[in-house]
């Protein structure tokens, strides 16, 4: 993928300064062109966190990580925070919308979407649709009682119990396909190594280690 040092990071807005951000969507084209975002969602960009778009209706044509899908309600696409994408062409939509920082994040839940990541949208079936659709609109409800006493912690566990349905939709989609190849599994390991440990170890030759790769064949990889 080319260097994103010079791609664009969307922010959460002020109004979720919780770290938090849900809503319901119903966007036209017409209404699109008009909107102060579309300057984002057109160029390559990245978003602030962990960002599900859960498609009800319409179609989307989105590139993530230079690769052109066609989306189709109703499908969940799942963003990780490194990951780049833009909007292409939609018809008439209705999106359910759910981004979270890393610290609002259930540790557990954040160890598999960091597994899953980069996740190709995943079209839902009846059940898991009605399930994810139905602790959306909980979500949605829970993010509009301000004055609540109990309103960061329903905001929070509902929003993670929603991403759990989701990580558990994937989960059970990468059970019924094909496993991935050795070298995306080492990939994704060297990935979750290089972040945790980049400061300290720079010698590739102490990655293949823990690896337990050969230095050639991690550089190969």
């Amino acid at each position: 993928m080319p260097p994103t040092k010079n791609i664009f990071v969307n922010p959460m807005t002020d109004r979720f300064s919780l770290g938090i951000a849900i809503e319901k969507i119903s966007v036209k084209k017409a209404d699109f062109k008009a909107e102060e975002h579309c300057r984002e969602a057109t160029q390559p960009h990245r978003d602030e966190g962990h960002t599900f778009y859960i498609l009800q209706e319409g179609t989307i044509t989105i590139e993530i990580d230079f690769q052109q899908y066609e989306i189709k309600a109703p499908t969940v696409v799942y963003m990780h925070p490194n990951q780049v994408h833009r909007i292409l062409d939609f018809t008439p939509m209705n999106i359910c919308s759910l981004a979270v920082k890393n610290e609002n994040v259930n540790p557990d839940y954040l160890s598999f979407l960091e597994e899953l990541a980069p996740a190709k949208p995943l079209e839902l079936t009846d059940n898991i649709c009605t399930d994810i659709f139905e602790t959306f609109s909980l979500c949605l409800k829970f993010s509009g009682q301000h004055n609540n006493k109990l309103y960061y912690p329903l905001l929070k566990d509902s929003s993670n119990t929603l991403i759990a349905l989701i990580i558990s939709a994937f989960l059970k989609q990468n059970t019924v396909s094909n496993k991935s190849s050795r070298a995306e599994l080492i990939t994704k390991s060297f990935k979750r190594l290089l972040e945790i440990n980049y400061g300290t170890i720079k010698r590739p030759a102490e990655y293949a280690k823990q690896l337990n790769i050969s230095t050639h064949y991690l550089n190969e990889v």
